[in-house]
């Protein structure tokens, strides 16, 4: 008699059962890790945006404004919403923009808020960062997912000096 090669019914439910489970864990696991990459993506957008603001500035030996701007029209600071973007305009000429930098939001997983006056920032000549009129002591762009789970919240901090720093905070988006 010959053996018929193969699996049986029980095997292969056991394994399209275990193929289940591990997609279950898996799956979550996966997504956290895109959530936090493009968290971290942005932040270091930002972050880049703040020391070539600064950079520009030290250069120029004139002001130079980073602020947020509305993707539909560039050339204005707009301190209303999330940020869609970032914009460097020479403070001297208004309609002069050094730089622009566009933060996706990947359907509206990711948003962008900052404490700053007016969602801007003004660098001196001499390199010190200001909000309002006075001189920033600590500032913060929050970045956050609005899915996920742990840490899904970034937070780009800035001193007057041009120090940067980036932070992971726990929590989700206010």
């Amino acid at each position: 008699m010959e053996r018929v090669k193969g699996f049986t019914l029980i095997e292969l439910m056991v394994t399209l059962v275990i193929a289940g489970v591990l997609l279950s864990i898996a799956i979550p696991s996966f997504q956290n890790m895109v959530i936090d990459s493009r968290l971290n993506a942005a932040a270091g957008d930002i972050a880049d945006a703040v020391r070539l603001a600064r950079s520009e500035a030290l250069k120029r030996n004139r002001p130079v404004v980073l602020c947020q701007i509305d993707l539909s029209d560039p050339e204005d600071c707009d301190p209303g919403g999330n940020w869609g973007g970032w914009a460097l305009h020479d403070d001297m000429d208004d309609e002069k923009v050094l730089r622009l930098g566009q933060l996706p939001s990947y359907g509206d997983m990711i948003r962008v808020s900052s404490d700053l006056n007016n969602q801007a920032a003004t660098f001196g000549g001499d390199g010190l960062a200001r909000s309002g009129g006075s001189l920033i002591n600590e500032a913060t762009i929050t970045i956050c997912a609005t899915s996920g789970s742990g840490e899904k919240t970034r937070e780009v901090v800035f001193g007057g000096a041009g120090r940067v720093s980036i932070a992971n905070v726990a929590g989700g988006c206010q």
